[in-house]
């Protein structure tokens, strides 16, 4: 499992750690961050759209969990995960 706040913290990529791991990557928790944080997509800095391409390149064919546990997210935690879907969605079908 993979974690894009530490892998960012790091300044590493996708890239760096299937190099490692191989085909052995099967979830990530995919979470926007300044970099720190788990933000909703858009409310963070981290270049989410550069590492879909990045697993797309790969072949990744595993999990993703979008996690956001910020507090600012508890008054209407179902926007916020809509806003996430909507923007994934988009990159996808791009």
């Amino acid at each position: 499992m993979i974690d894009t706040i530490p892998m960012a913290l790091a300044g590493e990529d996708f890239e760096d750690y299937y190099r490692i791991v191989g085909d052995d990557l099967v979830h990530i928790h995919f979470i926007d961050g300044k970099p720190e944080g788990h933000l909703v997509w858009g409310d963070g800095v981290l270049p989410l759209e550069k590492y879909i391409h990045q697993l797309n390149g790969i072949g990744y064919k595993g999990f993703l969990t979008l996690e956001y546990t910020s507090y600012q997210y508890v008054q209407n935690p179902d926007e916020a995960m809509e806003r996430s879907l909507r923007i994934l969605s988009s990159v996808i079908d791009g």
